[in-house]
């Protein structure tokens, strides 16, 4: 039996699911201060007129460290696109992941695409022919682009540092200083998927991209260091968000209708 193999892909797998789900609808501010107070409200304010937009995640992470079972070095890329209806609790996104390095004895080169749907409180996935489907625990259509985890970790005060250019559009830089205790989707999928040992966020830097033409934002970055018992993660979470507003059609295949269940997610 490959213990850490089986381990890794399932931790892995889990705390992504999340965490496409919380980048993808992740765009709401903590509280700043001054001027970049302001231009979050006035961002928020645009932000619920909003009905669908598109968005691309990278995430690149580093676990390393010594679990039961050895030595633990696996590197993890993932990236994921989709596209959210907001009014109508909707969303398609693809998911891609690569997972490479060591768990104890065992040697991981594994890389999987997952497909994903949706539908008001239910998520749908693939990673072959067959789809699974899971319920949404948090309330993340209540608040259109909020949940939970993403609220924690965009918590803290902003200022502005300057403005810069996304595929040719200007927008103002917010660097955020995140509350004492943040932490992302996925860390807390981390320590629930290694045996519920609590996950300890060391650093935590989030830099904001907001349209000057639109204040919607175009881009969030996340750089975290995270432990959970004797395993550091460092992590880069980089997500673009664009075509706001233009018409989508997001339609649950007929083939998902008898996704198997898999609980909650």
């Amino acid at each position: 039996m490959v213990k850490g193999k089986r381990k890794w892909t399932v931790l892995i797998a889990a705390a992504f699911v999340m965490t496409a789900i919380a980048f993808g609808l992740f765009v709401l501010k903590g509280p700043g201060g001054g001027e970049a107070l302001e231009l979050q409200e006035r961002s928020l304010a645009a932000i619920r007129n909003v009905s669908t937009y598109s968005y691309l995640t990278r995430i690149d992470a580093r676990s390393t460290g010594l679990s039961g079972e050895g030595i633990v070095n696996v590197s993890t890329r993932m990236a994921g696109n989709g596209t959210i209806d907001v009014r109508q609790n909707l969303m398609h996104a693809y998911v891609g992941i690569r997972i490479n390095g060591i768990s104890g004895e065992d040697s991981i080169n594994t890389q999987n695409l997952m497909e994903m749907y949706v539908v008001k409180d239910t998520v749908y996935t693939r990673t072959g022919k067959s789809w699974v489907k899971g319920v949404m625990e948090s309330d993340a259509w209540e608040n259109t682009q909020l949940i939970e985890e993403a609220n924690a970790i965009m918590d803290g005060s902003a200022v502005i540092t300057g403005t810069e250019e996304i595929d040719g559009e200007s927008a103002y830089v917010l660097a955020i200083t995140p509350s004492s205790g943040s932490s992302s989707a996925y860390s807390a999928g981390l320590g629930s998927e290694t045996g519920g040992i609590e996950s300890e966020l060391l650093e935590n830097r989030i830099f904001e991209w907001i349209s000057k033409e639109t204040l919607l934002p175009l881009r969030i970055s996340n750089e975290q260091v995270f432990s959970a018992g004797n395993i550091t993660t460092k992590m880069t979470v980089i997500s673009d968000y664009y075509d706001f507003n233009a018409p989508v059609e997001i339609q649950l295949p007929d083939d998902a209708a008898g996704a198997l269940s898999s609980g909650s997610l």
